[in-house]
């Protein structure tokens, strides 16, 4: 696809692996659009509008690949594994449910939203550029996990079970 766009409402259930080579938007009404355990590559921009919401499941990963553009929206993102492959920032709250990857030189500035990370052990992978700002990291792993060697700006722990940090934790 070259722009994608999911609205007026309903469940839309991916077949298949999908690739968008622009922008990728649900909106419109409660729509639902879920990618089980297919994989998702954005170029562009991913927007999702409230009260939509994007879903996937164990082993899909999303990957965004775009320069200077947004990723979320006013409506629930969550992704299994998401891959940064490109500059994005935060333009909603997301959940990552495994882990979040950032590939050498590309970046995720969190501006003033919220990622939550469900995944435990070395959640946040890759030796790209996660930008805090003034956001918060919230870590809401059902079996604990590791927090990240950050500067936070505000943290929580949400989730049940022992968290240590890896190294040094300033907040």
């Amino acid at each position: 696809y070259n722009n994608l766009g999911l609205s007026g409402g309903g469940t839309f259930i991916a077949a298949g692996n999908i690739i968008c080579n622009n922008d990728l938007t649900i909106s419109t009404g409660t729509t639902n659009f879920s990618l089980g355990s297919n994989n998702l590559s954005v170029a562009g921009n991913l927007t999702v509008t409230s009260p939509s919401f994007l879903t996937s499941s164990a082993s899909s990963t999303t990957t965004v690949s775009g320069t200077a553009k947004t990723l979320g929206g006013s409506g629930s993102a969550t992704f299994y594994r998401l891959k940064i492959s490109g500059t994005y920032t935060l333009a909603g709250n997301i959940t990552v449910s495994d882990y979040l990857t950032i590939d050498n030189t590309k970046s995720l500035d969190l501006s003033t939203k919220t990622l939550s990370l469900g995944g435990s052990g070395d959640v946040i992978t890759g030796t790209g550029t996660l930008t805090i700002s003034t956001s918060t990291i919230s870590y809401t792993s059902s079996v604990g996990g590791t927090l990240e060697d950050l500067a936070y700006y505000k943290l929580s722990i949400a989730g049940v079970g022992t968290f240590l940090p890896s190294n040094n934790l300033t907040v």
